[in-house]
């Protein structure tokens, strides 16, 4: 018995004196022993390898469709509104409109870049609901409307911002100069107007100006440079396209 508990212990001591010199090879090798040893990856062209796909592209956003019939438009004058709003001393914001008011709008449904807007306002009309105010405005420091009878704005691109929103990108002619301006538009209605028979839609936009660049810089700074100028109008259909 003795014997044998003396040859188990060898035994043990020599395994032992092989394992704990192999592990603390692999240590100081910085390989970690385990009991599943890691398979390496099969080579790409293996024949079970899985196949590598390029990732697929995103789709195309759908094309943007202006719901508004094709066509030759005019601009209804009694039903069209263009107020201008302006600062006053800093205390409050003064507003007052113009009464005559002409347009056209040529519309392509299926490409608005390549519809046409043509406004045409007379500050002649200019009405404050301040007959005094009215005549000042109309004279030489103002809109000297002697010289400069019309003012008006042409569309150069059209560009649908949503199926019932566009950004009119325009030059805008007031007191003999010309400058660009923005125009964002949305359609307000559509359809058959029951009382002219005409097909009709209505639109309401803004446009942000500074006075000062169109040679109207008379009492800067009690009056402001900023103006908003909001047209809301209806056009009726004259001519399919």
């Amino acid at each position: 018995m003795d014997k044998q508990r003396l040859l188990s212990g060898v035994m043990i001591l020599g395994l032992l004196g092989w394992v704990v010199p192999a592990s603390a090879q692999y240590a100081e090798s910085g390989v970690m022993m385990s009991a599943d040893p890691v398979q390496p990856a099969p080579p790409a062209d293996a024949p079970n390898a899985p196949p590598i796909t390029a990732p697929e592209a995103a789709p195309a956003p759908a094309p943007i469709t202006v719901t508004l019939p094709s066509g030759h438009y005019v601009l209804d004058p009694k039903h069209t509104s263009v107020i201008f709003k302006i600062s006053h001393l800093g205390f409050s914001n003064f507003t007052g409109r113009f009464d005559r008011v002409e347009g056209t709008l040529d519309f392509v449904a299926d490409a608005p870049q390549q519809s046409k807007l043509d406004i045409t306002i007379y500050p002649n009309s200019i009405d404050t609901n301040v007959p005094e105010l009215d005549e000042d405005l109309r004279g030489g420091n103002w809109f000297d409307t002697v010289h400069y009878q019309m003012a008006n704005l042409r569309s150069t691109m059209i560009q649908p911002i949503d199926n019932k929103s566009v950004r009119v990108t325009g030059a805008f002619n007031l007191r003999g100069t010309t400058r660009p301006v923005v125009m964002d538009v949305t359609l307000v209605g559509q359809g058959k107007n029951p009382v002219t028979g005409d097909y009709s839609a209505g639109f309401t936009g803004t446009i942000l100006l500074k006075r000062g660049e169109y040679g109207i810089a008379n009492l800067e700074p009690m009056v402001g440079d900023d103006v908003t100028i909001q047209v809301d109008t209806e056009f009726d259909l004259k001519t399919d396209q």
